[in-house]
């Protein structure tokens, strides 16, 4: 065969250039900084974020262990991944970033591990409102103040002390203490604004001391509804021999209890009084009611629903908080309930009841 490779062949040269020739890593860049919810109760936070060539069509997962999350690039080719820490798991995260931009991107695949350690925090309490709880987070002996069947059940090594509700209890052996709760002292010293607000509990403050260790203070969850249904039951038994609080207080406020159209029983405060301790009264609110049946409502002559006029009446004794005497008693009744002209389609009462401005007046002056 006669004549160069070139002639024979052609370009082969630079055909061998290109098929040598390889896309470059897309561009890959990760960095740790803080979440904006740095602590949950006992959990931690902090952000990835991953950046790579703006404009870049490709895929972008983040994998731990088995688990692969795929994320969204923005414009400007930055992903975020949202890291937590849970407590009792290891507080470092190892992950595998990949990038594969599509084949006409210009990029060849990247990937890099990474890895990310959550910083130490001290030990704390954490409360868990489906306890009630309080639990020792971070902490390298465990310790939990738990509610249970009308007590509390403490755990935590030999020694460790537990002080709620001004009392101080010592864990002498490594079996749970329980300490049962008289009626009364559950509530003492807990702020009644915060029974009478809205929230779905009520913080009981306590600390707990482990050996060696320095204190430790937290708010246990206490459901709210609980708690105003335990200070419910222990005014109540006010008739004859009148109810203690400890510490006592003031004595300048009225409770008034009323029981609720549902079961629970509503409080509310009359005059000055921050805790149990400065409820010098108790008023025991019950109700009746009478109903009118006001017919079918509807509309284009089409029944759709039936209305009553109800009206309430609210019978209240007014007793000394600390000896029980039943200082007066009451009756009142709301204008009577009239039947509406027309009704929305989910109405179904017309209701009218006293004026608790009224009732309150009256509970007052009979009061001081």
């Amino acid at each position: 065969m006669k004549g160069s490779l070139a002639q024979w062949f052609g370009p082969v040269v630079v055909f061998a250039t290109l098929a040598g020739c390889s896309d470059p890593e897309a561009p890959l860049e990760v960095t740790f900084g803080p979440h904006p919810t740095e602590r949950d109760g006992a959990r931690q936070y902090a952000l990835a974020t991953i950046q790579t060539a703006p404009n870049l069509d490709a895929v972008v997962t983040w994998t731990v262990g088995q688990r692969e999350e795929r994320l969204e690039l923005d414009p400007s080719g930055r992903a975020t991944m949202e890291l937590v820490h849970f407590p009792g798991e290891s507080d470092t995260i190892e992950a595998v970033v990949d990038v594969r931009p599509m084949s006409d991107s210009g990029f060849a695949p990247v990937r890099r591990a990474v890895r990310y350690v959550f910083p130490p925090i001290p030990p704390s309490l954490t409360g868990d409102p489906r306890g009630p709880s309080l639990a020792c987070y971070h902490s390298p002996r465990p310790c939990e103040v738990r509610w249970a069947n009308g007590g509390w059940r403490l755990s935590g090594p030999p020694g460790t002390t537990v002080s709620i509700g001004g009392a101080t209890h010592t864990i002498a052996t490594s079996a749970p203490l329980v300490v049962p709760v008289p009626p009364g002292q559950l509530f003492a010293g807990i702020p009644l604004a915060s029974m009478l607000s809205q929230e779905l509990s009520v913080g009981i403050p306590m600390t707990i001391t482990l050996p060696g260790s320095p204190p430790l203070q937290g708010d246990l969850p206490f459901p709210r509804r609980s708690m105003v249904n335990a200070v419910a039951a222990h005014f109540e038994t006010v008739a004859g021999s009148g109810v203690s609080v400890s510490p006592e207080g003031t004595g300048r406020g009225i409770l008034v209890v009323r029981q609720g159209e549902v079961g629970d029983r509503e409080l509310r405060v009359v005059g000055t009084a921050a805790t149990a301790g400065d409820i010098g009264y108790v008023a025991l609110v019950t109700w009746t009611s009478t109903r009118r049946d006001c017919g079918m409502y509807g509309s284009g002559g089409v029944a759709r629903t039936r209305i009553h006029a109800v009206t309430f009446t609210h019978a209240i004794k007014l007793f000394e908080r600390r000896t029980g005497r039943e200082v007066a008693s009451r009756s009142f009744t709301g204008p009577a309930a009239q039947c509406p002209s027309s009704a929305m389609s989910d109405e179904t009462v017309a209701v009218t009841g006293p004026e608790p401005a009224e009732e309150d007046a009256w509970m007052v002056a009979q009061a001081h």
